[in-house]
Formats: C-alpha cells, structure tokens, sequence
C-alpha cells in the first residue's frame, strides 16, 4: 500500500493532478500528522487569505496592468 506521501509525490511529478487537490491530500496530511501550522498555511492556500492574515510574498503579484485594444495601435496602460 502506497502512503499518502507517495501519492502525493507521485502526483506531483506527473504534472497532470490538479494543485487544488494536491492541496486537499496535503491537507489530509496535515490532519494526520497533527500539525496546525501546516494545516492552517494548506487551508489559506485552498480557501484564501483574510485580512487579518499577514500575506506571504509569493502571493503578491508586482506589475503594470495593460490590456490590448485591436482597434488601436499596440498596448496601452
């Protein structure tokens, strides 16, 4: 029988699962290993950041938006 950490792994180098249900699985985990820091960091990752939560940097996305306008030239901001 496989553990839940080799499903896990094998279905994250097929590049074909879902990151959403990696993320459930994973949470599962959490559940079985008892860790609540684990666990909470897996569920603001399914369900989302609240206000009151401090947001960790790969989750904030630096840029400038632009759109494409094929009526006009090229880009614009």
């Amino acid at each position: 029988m496989t553990s839940i950490i080799g499903k896990i792994q094998k279905e994250a180098t097929e590049n074909i699962t879902p990151v959403s249900s990696l993320l459930r699985k994973i949470k599962i985990l959490a559940i079985k290993l008892d860790n609540k820091d684990f666990f909470d960091w897996v569920d603001r990752e399914l369900n989302g950041y609240s206000d009151k939560d401090k947001i960790p940097e790969y989750r904030i996305v630096k840029g400038i938006p632009q759109g494409y306008n094929p009526y006009r030239d090229g880009y614009h901001i």
